[in-house]
């Protein structure tokens, strides 16, 4: 008979058939009686163990009906054998041979090792002896509070035991085996030293000397956090020899060899070189140093299973049983009924060759027993098919064998407690830091390579295969098979082929599985595994370009209430989890919340799976009226106190309404178009994605439809986008266009005051700020105050900038910057700030200038208005130049151009060449200067030019001797001062002073010139403002002029 202690507590004949103890209280019973050696254990502690105070009516009665039973159950193991449990008055004893339980066999066998002659026969000795173990000492019952001082001593004896392996594998000659032995220890008890030392020893033959080093540093820094001790003079001396490199460490040859043992690993070779993720399998290594079950997740073809087996190479020889490979794509898929994981151990089996056993016994148990407490790897590839039976093995596998550990690749997690997942992501297609070729295109390069030795990227194709690249998502096995047909097809012509990507990737014919040989068949594999629900979902989610938020997809991704509905509202979201989960769907985090996706070739198949469906049209009309109500409602928010948060959802959705409005044109559906129109065009103007405007509201407004107040809306947008296109009829065609509003003035109000801006822009002053003021009046009656603080803000704008007027605000006298500051500022107090910051140029008063433009852009970076933030960029190079700041200058444009660009906002790069100008002409380059200031004057000046913009061009003008143009613009800044209602500051008197000195010195008047360059000083002095950098440096060419007529 025999007893098992190292692991769950079990009973088996001297043959070793299993015979079933299922009750725990009988193993409860049975361990009782074991630990105690032989000794009596009174029925009161019995009981006490049993029952743990919950004790039945009659626990002396149900005692003895347990002990029968457990006499029963012993002679099973062995016919006779219920002799052996007696009752003495003491208590109850079970009088056993030495050698009946496994855990003194084991206690034998440690103490046998320590006799044995050569480190050979100590290997094997502990080897056998550390095989016996299962798992935890006493299995379930190993928390007991009685049984902890023998589970303790148990522990301590393994440990031990395992130390003795690693030092007798050490004597042996076979670092590396002492190494996977050693480390296994280490990681459940880093503060046991022997353990530390053999690792140290181990690595340091193995010529890893800085790991090593490393290994000792971390058990110093552990004993003196956790123990506040040093490590032993004997590991201190270890590290010193390895640090002096002692030739007596050197590892030598085994002095007798071990007796045989089955081969260690069945992980393929490395076919082909892992490309990119390096990082990857690093983290993937880390993950498996710290948790027992990795699982590799991502959609098909994302290269999961290359990854694994790239890990598992480079891990195997840590674990003392070796890394083992087991391909589950031979099992069919998971069949109704009782989930085990009795299929998956069989594929386990055969992945290590078992033997026979010699009795009948379960698959999972044949499996934990050949493994027992020796640290292993199991690689389980391709889960997701029978994930439900995997969950149940590797659940067992990991509370029975405490030194197992399992990296799994599925295309969904297993949900165990102790799974750490690691999501494989596609290969990058951006290029490297140093400009190197992303990694997707340097496998695509690779694969094509294979196929065709001719095939090199060049200038010419190295656009073309990066964009392939792109729009196959960097996926590894699509790229893989693109690259299969290059010797066929140009990169050129696959990528205008990529519509029929499903059909035309594909390598009929290789060694591959079925599903691999198509980018259609891999996506069928993946699409079988979804129910029905998940089916309908992600085949819904096709009609979404990029990515779509929660609320959207629950809306639109639903059945209609009341249709006998296949999802309801209430189950999108866990339905979206599930195809996350089988990495079908894709997610983001974004300011405005997680967003889901599709890749570009998922969509494609998802795409063709609703048009079979029939349910395109259903499903485009739900998400045209999701978007054109969130458009509408975001367009409200807006304008409140809660425009941040809008402001973030307007930017996360600018896709799916960029859809939406298309669909809408592609349809025929005017109303809806002209809606979108409206709705979203005020967030593109003030994010400054300007581009499309126009052409939008002309395509929507040709489409049939109802002609109400948002037509009217839409009218009068176009009108001002267009104004330029019929000079001489600016005011009545804005007329014409407001003369179509028929319903609330308030709304009306909304788009008047933005017509009226635009007749500002262009000079005409009267009819603009009529229609304005008219707007304000409205808007304020209608308690729309955002809308009129920003009418007000963008009015007084082109009043300070155009006419150098001080800005008026709003009726009453009110200050629009204490209604921005009532609902949150934020975007309306960036237009307060340009108002100041306007004036303060007017004015000349570069320093308060400055002041503005530094409060300015913290606001429009913490809104993320990127497109205002570029205007203040420039101004912010235009006051670092002034300061003499030439890098600082320089830095803040290149800010400024790459925000503009990022959001093709076209006036901030025509305010970025102005700037640009201006410092062209600091330095002397005249042509360069005229180039870029012609430039804004034709692109980006107001109608009525800017002082700042005027006092360049007449600067300008003097260094080109173009004695003409500088006198005519002399003469329009003296015009422009002159006005009634402007005041010119000292500034900027002694500004037009020192153009009209430069003015006289190109007319050889050198006399004037010197007086006006003097008056020009006296005013700066008397005033007690220094000049800028620029007015020093013109002020200085000027005498330079006046020298050279000497």
């Amino acid at each position: 008979m025999r007893i098992e202690v190292l692991g769950p507590v079990r009973l088996s004949t001297g043959e070793g058939v299993p015979v079933e103890v299922a009750e725990r209280q009988l193993r409860l019973l049975l361990a009782s009686l074991v630990v105690a050696g032989g000794e009596p254990v009174s029925a009161d502690a019995l009981i006490d163990r049993l029952w743990e105070g919950r004790l039945p009516a009659n626990p002396a009665k149900v005692l003895r009906a347990k002990l029968s039973r457990l006499r029963s159950v012993l002679d099973k193991a062995r016919p006779g054998a219920r002799e052996l449990l007696t009752h003495t008055p003491a208590g109850y004893r079970l009088a056993l041979s030495p050698d009946t339980v496994d855990a003194v066999r084991f206690r034998d066998a440690v103490e046998r090792s320590r006799g044995a002659g050569t480190p050979a026969q100590r290997v094997e000795v502990l080897r056998d002896a550390l095989e016996s173990w299962r798992g935890e000492p006493y299995g379930d019952a190993v928390d007991e509070i009685w049984l902890a001082p023998s589970v303790s001593e148990l522990r301590e004896l393994r440990a031990g035991a395992r130390e003795s392996l690693s030092e007798a594998l050490l004597d042996n000659g076979e670092p590396e085996q002492a190494l996977g032995v050693a480390n296994g220890v280490g990681e459940s008890h880093p503060a046991r030293e022997r353990s530390a030392a053999a690792v140290m020893l181990a690595l340091y033959q193995l010529g890893r000397q800085r790991e090593a080093l490393e290994t000792f540093e971390k058990l110093r820094h552990h004993l003196a956090d956790e123990l506040g001790v040093d490590p032993s003079p004997q590991v201190r001396e270890l590290h010193g020899r390895i640090l002096r490199q002692d030739p007596s460490l050197v590892s030598k040859p085994a002095a007798e060899p071990v007796p045989a043992r089955k081969a260690r690993t069945n992980i393929p070779a490395e076919t082909t070189p892992l490309i990119g993720r390096r990082s990857e399998s690093r983290q993937i290594a880390e993950l498996l140093a710290e948790a027992r079950l990795v699982t590799l997740t991502g959609i098909g073809g994302v290269g999961k299973t290359k990854l694994a087996l790239h890990v598992a190479r480079e891990q195997a020889p840590r674990f003392e049983r070796g890394g083992w490979f087991i391909d589950l794509t031979e099992l069919a898929a998971t069949p109704e009924g009782p989930r085990s994981g009795e299929r998956v151990a069989a594929s386990v089996i055969a992945a290590l060759d078992l033997p026979e056993p010699g009795s009948p016994t379960g698959n999972g148990e044949r499996v934990r027993e050949a493994i027992g407490a020796r640290p292993v790897l199991l690689v389980l590839d391709n889960c997701e098919h029978v994930i439900a039976e995997v969950a149940a093995f590797v659940g067992e596998l990991l509370r029975e064998a405490p030194a197992a550990r399992v990296l799994a690749t599925s295309r969904e997690p297993m949900g165990l407690p102790e799974e750490q997942r690691f999501n494989v992501a596609t290969l990058s297609t951006e290029p490297g830091e140093d400009g190197e070729a992303g990694e997707a295109v340097e496998f695509f390069a690779a694969r094509a390579k294979a196929g065709d030795p001719d095939f090199a990227i060049d200038a010419e194709t190295a656009e073309a295969i990066t964009e392939l690249c792109r729009r196959l998502d960097g996926l590894p096995l699509a790229l893989e098979l693109a690259a299969s047909r290059i010797r066929g097809l140009s990169v050129p012509d696959l990528l205008e082929r990529l519509s029929e990507r499903l059909s035309i990737l594909r390598r009929p014919g290789h060694a591959v599985p079925r599903r691999q040989q198509t980018l259609r068949g891999m996506i069928d594999w993946s699409w079988s595994l979804l129910d029905e629900k998940e089916q309908a979902v992600l085949r819904r989610l096709a009609v979404h370009p990029g990515s779509v938020g929660l609320a959207a997809a629950e809306a639109i991704c639903a059945d209609d209430p009341g249709t006998g509905a296949l999802v309801d509202q209430s189950e999108v979201v866990d339905v979206l989890i599930g195809l996350v989960d089988r990495s079908m769907v894709t997610t983001v985090t974004s300011p405005a919340g997680v967003r889901y996706g599709l890749l570009e070739s998922i969509a494609t198949y998802a795409e063709e799976k609703l048009d079979a469906a029939g349910e395109r049209t259903r499903v485009v009309r739900r998400h045209a009226e999701y978007y054109l109500r969130f458009a509408w409602q975001a367009d409200a928010g807006l304008r409140g106190v809660e425009h941040r948060r809008w402001l973030t959802r307007f930017e996360a959705e600018r896709t799916q309404l960029r859809n939406a409005f298309d669909e809408a044109v592609r349809r025929g559906e005017g109303d809806n178009a002209v809606a979108l129109a409206v709705a979203t065009f005020w967030h593109q103007w003030m994010t400054g994605r300007h581009g499309h405007l126009l052409g939008d509201l002309v395509s929507a407004m040709d489409l049939p439809g109802s002609r109400g107040d948002e037509y009217a809306a839409a009218a009068t947008y176009a009108v001002c986008l267009s104004l330029d296109t019929e000079p001489g009829r600016e005011v009545h065609r804005v007329d014409e266009a407001l003369a179509l509003f028929s319903g609330e003035r308030g709304v009306r109000a909304r788009v008047q005051w933005f017509a009226g801006s635009s007749l500002l822009s262009t000079g005409i002053r009267e009819d603009g700020e009529r229609h304005v003021d008219e707007a304000i009046g409205e808007l304020e009656a209608a308690g729309l105050h955002w809308d009129a603080a920003v009418a007000a803000s963008q009015r007084d704008w082109f009043v300070v900038s155009n006419w150098g007027e001080p800005p008026r605000g709003l009726s009453g006298g009110r200050d629009p910057e204490a209604v921005w500051r009532e609902l949150g500022g934020g975007y309306g107090l960036a237009q307060v700030l340009a108002v100041e910051y306007q004036k303060s140029e007017v004015d000349g008063d570069h320093v308060g200038a400055a002041g503005v433009v530094e409060r300015a852009l913290e606001v429009c970076l913490d809104l993320e208005l990127w497109a205002e933030a570029s205007w203040w960029y420039v101004a912010a190079a235009i006051t670092a130049l002034r300061s003499g700041d030439l890098a600082h200058a320089t830095t803040c444009l290149g800010n400024a151009r790459g925000l503009a660009a990022d959001v093709a906002y076209e006036y901030g790069l025509d305010f970025a060449a102005f700037a640009e100008s201006m410092i062209a002409r600091y330095h002397g380059d005249f042509p360069r200067a005229r180039s870029l200031l012609d430039h804004w004057i034709l692109r980006g000046a107001t109608a009525v030019q800017e002082p700042i913009m005027l006092f360049e061009d007449g600067f300008l003008a003097v260094w080109e001797s173009r004695i003409e143009h500088a006198e005519k613009v002399l003469l329009s800044l003296r015009s422009l001062y002159s006005a009634p209602r402007r005041a010119s500051s000292p500034l900027v008197e002694a500004r037009l002073l020192e153009l009209a000195a430069a003015v006289s010195a190109l007319r050889a008047d050198r006399e004037a010139a010197v007086e006006l360059l003097g008056t020009a000083e006296a005013v700066r002095e008397r005033a007690g403002v220094p000049a800028s950098a620029p007015d020093i440096r013109d002020a200085d060419r000027v005498r330079s002029l006046v020298d050279a007529q000497h």
